[in-house]
């Protein structure tokens, strides 16, 4: 039997650890016993209780990050003041990047200070000949994917032989183990287009990544433009992006409305000058002063009148044409205000 180890570890807690049986590990990085083949946790079976060798380091441990390199603020193309760079030995070997043959359409020419402006933000010359890196102070660093990821990431309307440029922005910040920054940039590309931070029906498009052909044969993979950023994003689309002509909720058409109600206060009351405004309404016009009331009256009686005197030589007059007179009758005894 094992004897346990002693309370402050030392040489004897770890010769006891190397002759606890080493778990099993399975799919899902689990690890299970080594007699009953049931799980192991913290070096303990759950079954049986036989300890295991505790392999808490060599435990397989996915990153949790919810950190999106999309919309990372290193990831701007504008040029900024508060780019970190790193300090580089001035004597530091620059290799000839000049002189490398690629079938990269790069720039020829002496790139000395191209090289230590990449390498002081961030980019190894590992990752600068693999992916054959460019920086500009305009633009910021461009990356020429190379075939592994033009196979697994490129779009269905690139092409073999085509060339494609991928934007990381400013600044660069790659892992220890990530010599070349393939996984860097895999993880962009992941981010911006797998698992993008803004939806296809987003208004908002400066966190918004696209691919368009810069030139024949030549595609570009960048940030858009930081435009529209004061636009709701998922309020505000529901009501835009509707197609077929459908309306949202709010949507109102100016010129389409009409007047309930006019303006009665167009004439000031202070100014007795506009006492006489015409009002029109349809083929006929009024002045607003009382002058003109006993005329309306005038008009409506000689209307009865004729009415009254049509039916006379007529004969009998019906019920409609009685309810008709009986009601220009009763208006005639009320003066008539028109505002």
């Amino acid at each position: 039997m094992l004897s346990q180890p002693d309370e402050k570890g030392g040489e004897d807690g770890e010769e006891y650890d190397e002759l606890l049986p080493t778990p099993i590990l399975g799919d899902d990085n689990l690890y299970f016993c080594a007699e009953c083949t049931s799980e192991v946790v913290d070096g303990l079976c759950h079954r049986c209780g036989a300890e295991h060798r505790y392999l808490e380091d060599e435990i397989f441990h996915e990153s949790s990050s919810t950190v999106t390199q999309a919309i990372h603020p290193d990831r701007v193309s504008a040029p900024r003041g508060t780019t970190p760079l790193l300090d580089v030995d001035p004597l530091r070997e620059i290799p000839p990047m000049e002189s490398c043959i690629s079938q990269y359409p790069v720039k020829q020419g002496s790139r000395e200070n191209e090289y230590w402006q990449l390498i002081q933000r961030g980019a190894t010359r590992l990752m600068c000949e693999t992916f054959r890196l460019e920086f500009s102070y305009e633009a910021g660093i461009y990356a020429w994917a190379d075939d592994d990821i033009f196979r697994d990431f490129s779009g269905p309307l690139m092409r073999p032989g085509d060339f494609w440029k991928i934007q990381l922005g400013r600044r660069i910040e790659l892992d220890s183990d990530d010599l070349d920054g393939s996984a860097f940039i895999e993880g962009l590309l992941e981010d911006a287009l797998l698992f993008p931070y803004r939806g296809h029906f987003s208004r908002k498009l400066h966190e918004k990544w696209e691919t368009v052909e810069e030139s024949p044969g030549i595609w570009i993979t960048r940030i858009q433009e930081d435009r529209n950023m004061d636009e709701d994003d998922d309020y505000s689309s529901t009501s835009n992006d509707m197609s077929d002509g459908e309306d949202g909720p709010d949507s109102h058409h100016e010129g389409s409305t009409t007047v309930i109600c006019p303006n009665e206060y167009d004439i000031s009351e202070d100014d007795p000058e506009q006492g006489s405004a015409e009002i029109d309404d349809g083929d006929s016009k009024w002045d607003s002063g009382e002058e003109n009331f006993d005329e309306l009256e005038d008009d409506l009686s000689e209307g009865e009148d004729d009415a009254s005197t049509e039916n006379t030589s007529e004969g009998p007059i019906s019920e409609d044409e009685q309810a008709l007179a009986e009601e220009a009758a009763y208006f005639a005894d009320f003066p008539i205000r028109i505002s």
